[in-house]
């Protein structure tokens, strides 16, 4: 498990560098996403602009100059009160998205934790509903995938809740 950035970084550099695109490539892509052009490939380039921007950024690698041209001219035109998505080459998020499965998961391994250590399901599913923003009726409908076979170490879930900064509660001593 990943613990923080120095560790993702590490990861990202072992061994095989990470691969850049190219600035032939970057000049290409980001002429197609300023002459107007949009569609599900155009989206895609933009995505992959801005996500190779932030890796570059994270890993502390040289900024494309090209990248750089792009977002100084997107950034422009977004003061000028140009549509932020239509200036990136972005569609509008479409309506109906997918659930994230994570979360489903993340909640019913959370609620599970939660009975281990001894607080009663009701109660279980009360506080992950606080935890994870939503309603009880929705973490109830998401106990459905709850595993039986996960991991009983609760050091490990210790952890990993921490990490997506959601603590689980303390181990219930005694009876209330």
């Amino acid at each position: 498990m990943i613990r923080n950035d120095d560790e993702l970084r590490e990861f990202y550099n072992k061994e095989v560098p990470v691969s850049h695109p190219n600035d032939a490539l970057l000049l290409d892509w980001t002429t197609r996403l300023q002459s107007g052009e949009r569609n599900a490939e155009t989206d895609g380039i933009a995505r992959y602009i801005i996500k190779d921007f932030q890796l570059r950024q994270f890993l502390g690698d040289a900024q494309s100059p090209v990248t750089l041209e792009w977002l100084s001219g997107v950034l422009g035109a977004i003061l000028d009160h140009k549509d932020a998505l239509e200036t990136l080459g972005l569609l509008p998020r479409p309506k109906k998205r997918p659930a994230d499965p994570q979360r489903g998961w993340d909640i019913s391994c959370w609620v599970a934790v939660s009975i281990k250590r001894g607080y009663k399901q009701a109660e279980a599913i009360q506080l992950a509903a606080e935890k994870f923003c939503t309603d009880e009726s929705n973490v109830r409908k998401l106990l459905k995938t709850r595993q039986e076979w996960m991991n009983p170490n609760d050091d490990v879930w210790d952890e990993y809740f921490q990490i997506r900064k959601r603590q689980l509660p303390p181990a219930k001593t005694g009876k209330k």
